[in-house]
């Protein structure tokens, strides 16, 4: 009788002819496509290794694989994947050494600040990684890893403190890596942006933009883009946003980034309503619809949400805008979504509409209710948003000179006029009409020049009535 056999079992390795984790620095310059490339060639053996060192509970070769490949799986748009395997490695429990269990971490970390992740989970996963990063020697070449000088800019901006992170991101401008230079002047450019200092804001997208184009690194190129763009949104020339827009997408889509290309999207939907080419928005809109299902990205569902309520309105269809606004509004306060900005700016439409239909009290009513929610979000753009619509009700009502202080008011609390919303443009030719141009100026100058504090103050001391009513979360959106 012959013997049986003994069945072997094949074990996947990471592949030899390169060193895998050596990939992981070189997916942040300029041969980033290259090893992306090389990375989605191994894919299958660089996760049936990790499958193997799970099953196995061989926790540093698992942890170390997760650590190299998170920013693969980043730029990939696989962060749900990458959250699973992050999950699973980190639940091992065998030896592992201090540098791999951090980079473990970090990853695990940065997989979650994506499409609208829970706030209390995504800090709880930063926190996590700050203090494994912290027990990693200073002399250890690990403490230079670029998650670990982004993690305390993101607990700050996840707890809503700007002032805190951009204390946090002093450092980042001395990293001896020159994408973390580089990223601290996009994150700097966000976080003024919402503190409504437009010019200051620029002038670091641009700083941002030299120093990535220097590394040839794309992803970076295209976050600034797109970045940039919040700012270039508010001017009247559409058609530079477009272009904006549809060069940062053409980046992004070659690395591979689906999440981001969503984003940009919804935006250009956007910018494409507002030129008046209403089927091209919807085209666009419906394609960044796809993306978030397939994502499950929460946050992009909602903004999409609100812009096709904004295009209804736009277009006249004050019901179906009515509708698709209250149903947003429920899912954001069913979910607990941690965004206050989408829900103050879905609380604002409300109000355009209800003043579209003759009801100037009820615009009043959801007036007060985005403002309070405004200022709980800290984003003076948000905030402008909302007292241009308060500008909107009182001009209704025959005030236009108030109509154009308020307008004034938001302009310096966003560091620069709208000259692109069709509401604020209504807004200001009703006020203009009234007071004539020489009296509208006086009444806008007043307002641009009042302090943005003082304005703040101001507009929650009119709403204190309003105290009572649900507010967001105080979570703010990461920056991409």
């Amino acid at each position: 009788m012959r013997p049986a056999r003994t069945r072997r079992c094949a074990v996947p390795t990471p592949p030899t002819s390169w060193s895998w984790p050596s990939a992981e620095p070189r997916l942040r310059r300029a041969e980033q496509l290259e090893w992306i490339r090389r990375l989605a060639n191994e894919r299958e053996n660089l996760h049936g290794a990790l499958r193997w060192a799970i099953d196995l509970q061989d926790t540093e070769l698992a942890m170390r694989l997760v650590g190299a490949l998170g920013w693969y799986w980043f730029l990939q748009s696989a962060r749900t994947e990458g959250a699973e395997w992050a999950r699973q490695a980190l639940a091992l429990d065998g030896p592992v050494s201090v540098a791999a269990r951090a980079k473990a971490y970090a990853t695990a970390a940065l997989t979650v600040l994506s499409g609208g992740q829970e706030a209390t989970r995504s800090l709880e996963s930063v926190d996590r990684a700050l203090r494994m990063v912290a027990e990693v020697p200073a002399d250890d070449p690990s403490a230079l890893h670029p998650a670990a000088a982004l993690l305390p800019v993101m607990s700050a901006i996840l707890r809503n403190d700007d002032v805190a992170a951009m204390e946090l991101l002093r450092p980042m401008r001395e990293h001896p890596d020159p994408w973390v230079r580089a990223l601290e002047s996009v994150i700097a450019g966000q976080l003024l942006i919402n503190r409504g200092e437009a010019t200051r804001a620029a002038a670091e997208f641009e700083v941002a933009l030299d120093r990535f184009r220097a590394l040839g690194e794309r992803w970076g190129i295209g976050q600034t883009l797109f970045a940039r763009v919040e700012l270039i949104g508010y001017g009247a020339d559409h058609d530079a946003v477009v272009a904006a827009l549809e060069e940062a997408k053409g980046i992004l889509a070659g690395l591979g980034d689906r999440e981001d290309v969503g984003h940009i999207m919804t935006r250009l939907a956007h910018a494409r309503a507002l030129a008046g080419d209403i089927n091209g928005a919807r085209r666009d809109l419906e394609a960044s619809e796809r993306i978030a299902d397939a994502l499950g990205a929460r946050e992009e569902r909602l903004y999409n949400c609100w812009l096709h309520a904004q295009i209804e309105r736009w277009e006249g269809n004050l019901d179906a805008a009515r509708h698709l606004l209250e149903t947003g509004i429920r899912d954001y306060q069913e979910e607990a979504h941690p965004f206050g900005q989408v829900h103050s700016s879905m609380l604002t439409s409300l109000g355009h509409v209800a003043l579209a239909g003759g009801d100037a009290d009820a615009a009043r009513g959801w007036y007060e209710r985005a403002l309070v929610v405004a200022i709980r979000s800290k984003d003076r753009p948000v905030i402008a948003r909302a007292a241009e619509l308060l500008a909107a009700i009182v001009v209704a009502e025959g005030n236009a000179e108030r109509a154009a202080t308020l307008l004034g008011e938001a302009a310096g609390l966003r560091g620069l006029p709208d000259e692109a919303d069709p509401d604020v443009a209504h807004v200001r030719a009703l006020a203009r009409a009234a007071l004539g141009d020489e009296g509208f100026a006086l009444a806008y100058e007043r307002g641009t020049a009042r302090p943005r504090e003082e304005v703040e103050a101001a507009l929650a001391a009119e709403v204190t009535s309003a105290a009572g009513t649900p507010a967001a979360p105080t979570g703010r959106t990461p920056p991409r």
